[in-house]
């Protein structure tokens, strides 16, 4: 396995072959050959469209995105920038992927609302997110998990504070599978160090944890195979900056790690193939966090992660939501930047430039997206 310097410098590599900014293909040849003997010469996926569907002047950012009968919606935080005290939540709508009309903003009086997340369940759709109080202007540590709902997803009731989830605990992502929605919800456990579990809901507002993560975890991103498997990408950001992939079977009261891999990102988001994942995260070239872009990852099973691709982005980027469309068709929502600002200046003395980056707008993007896969072997 490679260890986190060695990944750093031949991500780095990989991206001065595929260039800055656009949809580059072409790994380094460290990072291809590193699984050349995984047997995933077969797996292929390719951007096939990228285009900006909401732009305002504001900070859009940390999308979610759901399917309700034949319409599509994508949910996303509307703010100053990316970490101002005053976010709302904004949802927009499709009947076409391409076409987008917003059709709902709502905000909490003294209150930031962060990263929601949304979920078609029980024929209505379920819009999860974070609320932290505001006091004199600052935000403040505790978070308290809320949802709203619409039957129809034209009108929405008011935001409802979930109940079972614990206190002061994030609810951070949402997955249905069946007669019950999924969550994961992370929380400070000491000083830097964050802890999470599973929780499980038949109604949506109603909460029981059921299993806790085996590392410690912040954000987390939960997808359900065919076969009913809870695949999990864990963002260890304390202490190890790693991230880590846990999976579970039904009643999924029990989750182990899949596999650890040293790698600092931001994001995480994690979609289950047959014969390994897809991952789409934030990744950026040391020192000091050069050319923040929105990366998509391929981990084969019994391999190691190379970098595939990459979405059109740039600055201050990722949190990618992945929608199923057809066999070998999907739609991924994400957030960027590089219209508006990629990078800091050569020779800039700013200490950290991902941070510069964060109070420049941002817009919402969507990608068409194509891939195969070999089915798993039988042998």
């Amino acid at each position: 396995m490679l260890n986190r310097r060695d990944f750093c410098r031949r991500t780095a590599a990989s991206s001065l072959l595929g260039g800055l900014g656009g949809a580059a293909t072409g790994p380094s040849s460290a990072l291809a050959q590193q699984t050349s003997d995984a047997g995933d010469h077969a797996f292929e996926l390719r951007v096939t469209r990228s285009r900006k569907i909401f732009s305002d002047g504001r900070h859009n950012a940390f999308t979610g995105m759901a399917q309700l009968g034949d319409r599509f919606y994508i949910t996303f935080r509307s703010s100053e920038d990316h970490v101002s005290p005053e976010g709302g939540i904004r949802l927009i709508a499709s009947d076409n992927r391409d076409d987008w009309r917003s059709i709902h903003l709502f905000r909490q009086p003294n209150a930031d609302l962060r990263d929601p997340k949304l979920a078609a369940f029980q024929g209505s759709l379920l819009c999860y997110f974070a609320a932290a109080p505001v006091v004199d202007g600052k935000r403040q540590p505790r978070r308290i998990s809320m949802m709203v709902r619409s039957s129809d997803g034209i009108a929405f009731g008011e935001p409802v504070a979930l109940q079972g989830i614990r206190p002061g605990a994030w609810l951070w992502h949402v997955a249905a599978r069946g007669d019950a929605i999924y969550g994961s919800a992370y929380w400070q456990s000491e000083a830097n160090r964050y802890d999470a579990a599973l929780y499980r809901s038949e109604d949506g507002v109603r909460w029981k944890p059921i299993a806790d993560f085996p590392t410690p975890s912040s954000e987390i991103y939960l997808d359900f195979d065919p076969q009913g498997v809870l695949w999990a990408l864990v963002r260890n950001q304390y202490p190890a900056d790693e991230l880590v992939i846990c999976r579970a079977d039904p009643p999924y009261t029990r989750l182990g790690i899949h596999k650890r891999i040293p790698m600092p990102v931001g994001g995480p988001m994690i979609k289950r193939l047959p014969t390994g994942c897809v991952m789409i995260t934030r990744h950026w070239d040391p020192p000091g966090r050069r050319n923040l872009r929105s990366e998509v990852l391929w981990l084969p099973d019994g391999g190691e992660p190379r970098s595939i691709t990459r979405l059109p982005s740039g600055g201050d980027t990722s949190y990618a939501a992945w929608l199923d469309l057809s066999p070998g068709l999907a739609a991924v929502s994400y957030y960027s930047s590089h219209e508006h600002k990629m990078d800091t200046p050569v020779g800039s003395s700013h200490p950290d430039p991902a941070h510069a980056e964060h109070s420049t707008a941002a817009d919402i993007f969507l990608a068409d997206v194509s891939y195969s896969v070999p089915t798993p072997s039988t042998q």
